[in-house]
């Protein structure tokens, strides 16, 4: 391929033909040894020209054996000199499968792994999203009172629901909290996460089948696929990029090499019944999504690797305890055993420089052992403890530090080492309530949103929930706003306390005083919900309290002082 080249106007130093024509090199990998293997090689390992050097082709045609020639000097390309970024890689392909599988092995047999996905699991979902129904009044006709008692009793039906595994989940063994963390595990480890909703043949309600974005291939035929589709990594999409079907191994195949066509939307109603959760997606057109480990395996395989050296380390260290150094060649003392030895079992060597095999007796050794019978020469001396490495804890708190950035969250909550002092613990703690924010709001959209809208749709079609104008604006899209305010939802997670929570509550009362801020903003940071489903059960709860005490009143146990505003005199 590379007889037309013009070697020896090709200067390797700079990457450029000698001629300062306007071709540059980029520089790239070679994709094999332009000179024969037999050719000898000059300094600094690169290839001999060969002897013969036709004329040079035009440089369009060596863009296929791995060169890049820019046409303009100016280009800038990210380097800021030739070759100032080294060897470069475009990857035209993501093994997803090959990295899922690591990332499952990693998951199973790292530590720094599994601690670093059950943090995120236990911050993001813990026991699982609540649902906050929020019917909005200012679209429909109802009044805030009707609208307050509708969302309490979706509330409450749905946590009856929500609680009860034969109805949640498909292989009746979750409920829908464990769902929820099953979800994003998937999602994290296996980079997406198909789920599919099937109907209960008795309370026609929605139930939840996951399938691991593992099982989610392309079939080794296109048939079955709708006209003008496209089959992308199991994905089926139409020309817009939609998603209009998942292609899931069939597993009822002894071979494992069939695929089964599970349409996004039923064929008759057109509701959704399949779609995608992702973990992490690089390109907005990707169909598939990368595990959240993907740019961390080699990192944590090699940080696993080290510790487990230093670990080992600090084993033999413990047990090569002490041994006898000698300065002489004498028949060697028994400071542990004592006794006389002959020469030749001494393990001495002989005179003609051969010497007999040693044998060790350390296992046997008891704690305590004074040496007494050392010979001349003889000293004893402890074995080396410069194992483990005194860095080793602080090189392994930079490693899992940045293990923790990647996934943007702070390293001590990865850690769990909570050291820091307050201002410093503030401010991660901080973070930690903006990226959770982000990533719930993120994951109830993709995950929760839609199935919570089927589950209502379902809930008002048997006459479980009263909905006036739900199913009429559902089924009209101009009425998309009437639809939207009904199906509106909020979803709380667990919120870390505050470290100095009268402090905050002051804090808090005084800017709302000011009108400085909202009190639905106060009830978000302190308590992760909103003001308004705070203030109704409060209602509720005062309410229940009076008609508690009420009888104590009317008995004449409890006195109840009213409260005087008496003007003072002037």
């Amino acid at each position: 391929m590379f007889e037309n080249f013009d070697w020896e106007n090709f200067d390797w130093e700079t990457g450029e033909r000698r001629d300062k024509s306007e071709f540059r090199r980029n520089y790239s990998p070679l994709p094999f040894s332009p000179a024969p293997l037999s050719s000898p090689s000059p300094p600094g390992g690169r290839p001999a020209p060969p002897p013969v050097s036709p004329p040079a082709p035009p440089p369009a045609s060596l863009s296929s054996l791995g060169w890049t020639w820019n046409m303009v000097q100016n280009v800038f390309d990210g380097e800021k000199y030739p070759g100032g970024l080294g060897s470069q890689l475009d990857f035209f392909y993501i093994d997803y499968w090959k990295l899922r599988r690591r990332s499952y092995r990693l998951f199973t047999e790292n530590r720094y792994a599994k601690g670093l996905i059950n943090r995120l699991l236990t911050n993001e979902i813990h026991w699982g999203l609540l649902l906050e129904a929020t019917p909005d009044s200012n679209i429909l006709p109802q009044d805030n009172e009707f609208l307050n008692d509708c969302a309490d009793e979706v509330e409450s039906k749905f946590s009856i629901w929500s609680e009860n595994k034969e109805l949640v989940s498909w292989d009746a063994q979750r409920t829908f909290g464990q769902i929820q963390r099953d979800i994003r595990k998937t999602a994290l480890l296996s980079g997406d996460v198909l789920i599919i909703l099937r109907q209960h043949p008795d309370t026609k309600t929605p139930v939840i089948q996951l399938i691991d974005g593992y099982n989610v291939r392309s079939p080794l035929d296109d048939k079955g696929k709708v006209p003008g589709a496209t089959i992308k990594e199991g994905v089926e999409v139409d020309a817009q990029g939609r998603h209009i079907a998942f292609w899931v191994r069939d597993g009822s195949d002894p071979l494992n090499i069939t695929s089964k066509r599970i349409a996004a939307r039923g064929p008759k109603t057109r509701r959704r019944v399949a779609w995608m959760v992702y973990g992490h997606k690089i390109r907005v057109s990707d169909t598939r999504g990368m595990p959240a480990l993907g740019v961390l395996i080699q990192s944590l395989k090699e940080l696993d690797r080290y510790s487990d050296a230093e670990q080992r380390a600090a084993v033999l260290n413990s047990i090569l305890a002490v041994f006898i150094k000698r300065g002489k060649d004498k028949i060697r003392s028994t400071g542990y055993t004592g006794g006389a030895q002959l020469y030749e079992s001494a393990g001495q060597s002989k005179s003609d420089g051969s010497s007999v095999t040693r044998e060790f007796n350390i296992a046997k050794q008891l704690p305590g052992v004074v040496l007494d019978q050392l010979q001349v020469g003889e000293e004893p001396e402890s074995f080396s403890a410069a194992r483990p490495n005194v860095n080793y804890r602080a090189f392994e708190e930079a490693m899992m530090a940045s293990f923790a950035w990647a996934l943007e969250i702070p390293p001590n909550i990865y850690r769990l080492a909570f050291s820091s002092n307050y201002s410093a613990s503030g401010a991660e703690i901080n973070e930690l309530k903006i990226y959770l924010d982000r990533m719930r709001k993120s994951f109830a959209s993709d995950a929760i949103k839609m199935f919570y809208k089927e589950w209502l749709l379902s809930m008002v079609l048997i006459d479980k929930i009263a909905a006036p104008g739900l199913l009429e604006s559902w089924r009209n899209p101009r009425k998309f706003l009437e639809s939207g305010a009904w199906f509106s939802s909020d979803w709380a997670g667990a919120v870390k306390p505050s470290l100095r929570l009268i402090q905050d509550v002051k804090a808090f009362t005084a800017a709302i005083a000011e009108s400085l801020m909202t009190r639905d903003m106060a009830t978000k940071f302190l308590w992760g919900r909103k003001f308004t489903t705070i203030s109704r059960k409060l209602s509720k709860e005062n309410e229940e309290m009076v008609a508690a005490v009420h009888p104590l009143i009317t008995a004449g146990l409890l006195i109840v002082q009213e409260k005087t505003t008496e003007k003072p005199e002037e």
